[in-house]
């Protein structure tokens, strides 16, 4: 079943929660990729709470009326609140960065999980090496020159090994492989989002921050060292052996992690 809202959200139910439990809504990063690479990890997550995944519009496949701007990511989620109670958002890379964009997601919502997300937008120095090879960089410009939704996927694909460690680099291309990609969503929101991005605002409800420690793209040593996150009720965590999607090399530490903090 899918809910689309007045916004063009699309809510895609993957199970209905038990009684009064929550929601667990997914939010997949980016930008521009599609929700989709989070079923193996919904897939482990036991428990009552229902769980959904969102595409914003313009987001994977689902496209953007006219009528709509992907300025207003960031507010189109308030539209979850619309059609679901109890909601526990989590949003991933990206997805992370856009609650953290809304103060007034801190005031709908039960509880947060960032994961393998960042306070701030990393520049220069802080950024990682990996960014520097010529071949990651030619690839990088030759999809600018002339992108598409096929171009960004097959980039992605390309820098699997960035997000992956040797051992899951298989299972992790696989996954990248058969998302679905907006190159416009991409494009526009790494210009207007991603560059000047900053937290807005510092949660005031349960939150846990879950990153792989082995993450070079969102290292979680940027929330450890940021006193703005010291709160009793903000809960920082590392996975290790775990890179950008920990799932993918830690399922079971990953989902256990999440479970117990739902």
């Amino acid at each position: 079943m899918t809910i689309l809202t007045k916004n063009s959200v699309r809510l895609t139910l993957l199970r209905k929660a038990k009684l009064e439990a929550p929601n667990l809504v997914l939010i997949p990063g980016g930008p521009g990729m599609g929700s989709g690479y989070f079923r193996t990890l919904a897939a482990r997550l036991e428990g009552p709470h229902g769980l959904y995944l969102v595409d914003l519009p313009g987001n994977g496949s689902n496209p953007l009326p006219d009528s709509l701007s992907l300025d207003h990511w960031p507010t189109y989620l308030e539209d979850i609140f619309d059609h679901l109670s109890n909601v526990i958002l989590l949003g991933h890379s990206f997805g992370g960065m856009m609650l953290l964009m809304n103060p007034k997601l801190d005031k709908k919502a039960q509880k947060f999980i960032l994961l393998s997300t960042l306070p701030k937008s990393i520049f220069g120095k802080e950024k990682s090496s990996y960014w520097e090879d010529p071949e990651v960089d030619s690839k990088i410009l030759a999809f600018k020159k002339d992108p598409s939704d096929k171009k960004l996927q097959d980039l992605i694909v390309d820098l699997a090994p960035l997000y992956f460690p040797p051992s899951a680099l298989k299972q992790g291309t696989v996954m990248l492989g058969e998302d679905t990609y907006s190159h416009r969503a991409y494009l526009y929101l790494q210009k207007a989002m991603l560059a000047p991005y900053e937290a807005q605002y510092i949660p005031q409800i349960p939150t846990l921050i879950l990153s792989g420690l082995e993450d070079i793209v969102t290292p979680l040593r940027y929330f450890q060292e940021d006193v703005r996150f010291r709160k009793p009720f903000i809960s920082i965590k590392g996975i290790e052996g775990a890179n950008h999607f920990p799932w993918i090399e830690k399922l079971e530490d990953t989902a256990h992690a999440i479970s117990s903090f739902i």
